[in-house]
């Protein structure tokens, strides 16, 4: 009979840990405070999600700029009330005015009360109790120091301090500097010296890129740069050239016959110098055709002066365009003179017989209306409060389907345990 009992304790203790499983009991680790459930939906937190009330009057309210979607952390500052008749743990300490009630030593902020009233805020200007909740009882060995729970590229060039396993932290902040340190081994964080790194790819090799450039906007509408796996490749003292630099190729020789631009012929003698890298450039192998003229040639006013050259700079997804131009008397009123555009490498413009053209001729092959430096550019939803109320309900909808189909799977699961549960312990 015992050991029936063992077993049918030890089904009912499996049933609570599959239920216990799916709520993701606390793991000490380099955890932000404020972190809450719904910052993971789609479109973010609502207002209430923080503890805050929805800003109707505040609908047509821009929340952030054109290029970023009207999510809770674009939103929630300027389409959330937080005067509140009965002040939340969200309004009142969370999410307050610098400074932010801090907890009591030995306590933290307690993400799951930022939507419950916040009590009695005391004298001393601490975060009420209702609002905190024990410090967890972690150590080093807990801590994860690359984890990617905030913005910035910092995180990524720390390591674990040695010898700290068993020392505790009690908070994000003292975990992070009582157990961390800057990792000086890595390719994206190797010393600085002053004015120059302390680990040198020398004059034959060149640093590996520490980042990409983006192809396009992300979910937040920011053109973001990124990492490579350079960035933390580790070396040890003697490797840094073979894990962080890649061997320069040979420089390249023009070649007898280089293909130029279609207003370029190869250069005569030819250059024999080695160029600047493994390829060669136009400039380097090629010269304008003789009856071809730079339109910045006309880069003169009336009375001859030659005039300033100016540029304008233009994003569109994440590609940007400088156009180049300056003020001509050879352009028409209102249009200005197009004198070259880059888009990674510069182009300049040119165009046939320049120098003995009539300037109606210069002015249909060279001149431009004068560009406007424009906004970038992304696609991305609305960004007023109104949308943001929209988004962020749709996502908290979708959420709570989602938690109840998963509820229902988990007990679907656990049916048969508590069955044979039930079936042996009719036999006891």
């Amino acid at each position: 009979m015992a050991s029936t009992f063992a077993l049918v304790s030890a089904l009912l203790a499996c049933q609570v840990s599959l239920v216990s499983a799916a709520t993701s009991p606390f793991t000490p680790s380099i955890v932000e405070t404020h972190d809450v459930p719904c910052q993971g939906h789609a479109g973010g937190c609502t207002c209430a999600g923080y503890g805050l009330e929805d800003n109707s009057s505040a609908s047509a309210v821009n929340c952030s700029n054109p290029s970023r979607p009207a999510t809770s952390n674009n939103c929630q500052r300027e389409c959330c009330s937080r005067v509140l008749s009965v002040p939340t743990c969200g309004s009142a300490v969370f999410l307050a005015a610098d400074p932010e009630p801090k907890c009591a030593t030995g306590t933290e902020n307690d993400a799951s009360t930022i939507s419950s009233p916040a009590g009695t805020m005391p004298a001393d200007g601490t975060a009420p109790p209702t609002c905190c909740k024990a410090s967890p009882a972690a150590t080093c060995a807990d801590v994860t120091c690359s984890a990617r729970r905030r913005t910035g590229t910092e995180v990524d060039k720390m390591k674990k301090k040695a010898a700290v396993a068993t020392t505790a932290c009690t908070s994000d902040e003292h975990c992070r500097s009582t157990c961390c340190e800057k990792d000086p081994f890595m390719c994206g964080a190797a010393e600085w010296d002053g004015s120059t790194f302390a680990y040198k790819c020398g004059v034959n090799h060149t640093q590996k890129p520490l980042s990409t450039a983006p192809t396009g906007p992300n979910a937040e509408g920011r053109c973001d740069w990124a990492d490579t796996a350079a960035k933390t490749a580790k070396f040890e003292n003697g490797t840094y050239i073979s894990v962080c630099c890649t061997a320069n190729l040979p420089q390249a020789t023009c070649l007898a016959t280089p293909t130029c631009p279609e207003n370029m012929q190869a250069k005569s003698p030819m250059n024999t110098n080695k160029c600047a890298g493994a390829t060669c450039t136009a400039n380097e192998c090629c010269v304008l055709k003789p009856n071809m003229t730079e339109c910045r040639e006309h880069c003169k006013d009336v009375q001859g002066v030659s005039t300033q050259e100016e540029w304008v700079h233009t994003t569109v997804n994440c590609v940007t365009t400088s156009t180049n131009f300056c003020a001509s008397a050879k352009c028409d009123t209102g249009k200005v003179l197009h004198s070259g555009t880059n888009v990674g490498t510069y182009s300049r413009k040119t165009m046939m017989n320049g120098n003995t053209a009539a300037n109606a001729t210069i002015n249909t092959a060279c001149c431009i209306t004068k560009p406007v430096e424009a906004a970038a550019t992304v696609a991305g939803p609305p960004s007023q409060c109104a949308a943001f109320f929209v988004a962020a309900q749709a996502g908290a909808a979708a959420a709570a389907k989602g938690n109840a189909a998963n509820g229902a799977r988990l007990q679907e699961a656990s049916l048969p345990i508590l069955a044979l549960a039930v079936l042996l312990s009719m036999k006891l």
